[in-house]
């Protein structure tokens, strides 16, 4: 699995259930096309050992309710080192952070 697919997965699993559904509508509509036309493939070794895995480790079957989850801990750490362009993009995140000061989650029209 590339970079970017790993990094949307981690995103998603961060997401509430609303914005999650919002993320799904947008792939739906912008690819709905192409899941006609998915192959099926047999998996291959990595799929095996994550499905025994999810069979066998008992890890693999818990899940915290999202209201258990501590949300100013959580934070996505790839696994690989940032990519020039995603450095790039924090810094001038900041940048404009610090010029202009951050809004409420609450405050921007989702729809």
């Amino acid at each position: 699995m590339t970079a970017i697919k790993e990094r949307i997965i981690g995103a998603v699993t961060i997401m509430n259930d609303s914005d999650a559904e919002k993320f799904w509508n947008i792939i739906l509509n912008t690819f709905t096309p192409s899941w006609d036309s998915i192959e099926d493939v047999e998996p291959d070794e990595y799929d095996l050992q994550m499905l025994k895995a999810i069979e066998s480790d008992p890890e693999c079957h818990e899940f915290t309710p999202e209201n258990e989850i501590d949300w100013e801990k959580v934070r996505f750490v790839p696994e690989e080192a940032p990519l020039p362009d995603e450095i790039e993009a924090i810094e001038r995140a900041n940048k404009s952070i610090a010029e202009h000061g951050t809004i409420p989650h609450d405050a921007i029209d989702w729809d």
